[in-house]
């Protein structure tokens, strides 16, 4: 089995709330789907349930037919492009949290998305941690939006757009009553036992003072592998060596 098929990747920014937490206090923030970047992300189609409703509406039982009319269809349709599909995002994220994982960690468009354009890190995890026997979802690409008539949760959860294909996602959901709640950040989190994390990979424009405090986790927990991102000499793909490894160009 290829390495990166058991394990997955956290993508971390030392700057932000989320990284910090990590290196500090061993901790993954949750993060809500009605905050995700993509609007479209777990927002479903309701084309379907405006047909019902129109066809309720236009022949109510033991009633005459109404006549179309082009205004209630017309709200209708607005609801179901617009308001409906935002309110399944904000009804589930008052219930729900999620985590976000990659397969990989060599891509360099989640390195400059999500780890601070190459200074951040990215955690390597067991795929088999026990924090991760959850709801853990591979997401799939497609064209289409999934439809909430005809859709489980778990598909809306795990749709994202072609486009995304690159990220090879992968989602933990976990009910907010069943996580603590960080009062510094006011997040719900996940505690991580350090013996799941396999290798914290760091950024190729890391500077040295993030640098050292990745090594300084180590040092707590030594079966921890430190490895630096580096591009290759001639293309734009990027390989990891060993943090220390003299090939690697000086820090910042």
């Amino acid at each position: 089995m290829n390495e990166e098929d058991s394990t997955v990747c956290r993508f971390l920014s030392f700057k932000g709330v989320t990284g910090e937490q990590f290196l500090d206090e061993s901790k993954l923030l949750v993060a809500a789907v009605s905050h995700f970047n993509d609007p479209l992300d777990c927002c479903p189609k309701y084309d379907g349930l405006a047909r019902q409703r129109l066809e309720a509406f236009h022949n109510p039982p033991g009633r005459a037919p109404i006549p179309e009319d082009p205004s209630v269809t017309a709200r209708v349709m607005d609801k179901t492009r617009f308001d409906y599909p935002m309110g399944w995002r904000r009804e589930f994220s008052k219930e729900f949290g999620v985590v976000c994982f990659s397969e990989t960690h060599r891509n360099n468009l989640m390195w400059s998305h999500y780890s601070d354009s190459h200074r951040g890190f990215a955690i390597e995890f067991d795929r088999r941690a026990d924090f991760l026997k959850a709801l853990f979802l591979k997401v799939e690409y497609s064209d289409k939006r999934p439809c909430v008539v005809s859709s489980p949760d778990e598909q809306i959860l795990a749709t994202k757009s072609a486009e995304w294909r690159y990220e090879r996602e992968w989602r933990l959901v976990m009910p907010l009553r069943a996580l603590p709640w960080d009062t510094k950040t006011k997040r719900h989190y996940i505690p991580v036992a350090m013996s799941t994390v396999r290798k914290v990979f760091v950024g190729w424009m890391v500077a040295s003072s993030d640098l050292q405090r990745v090594l300084s986790l180590r040092m707590n927990h030594p079966h921890i592998e430190v490895r630096r991102m580096v591009p290759f000499l001639d293309s734009f793909e990027m390989e990891d060596l060993s943090w220390d490894d003299p090939a690697l160009p000086p820090l910042a």
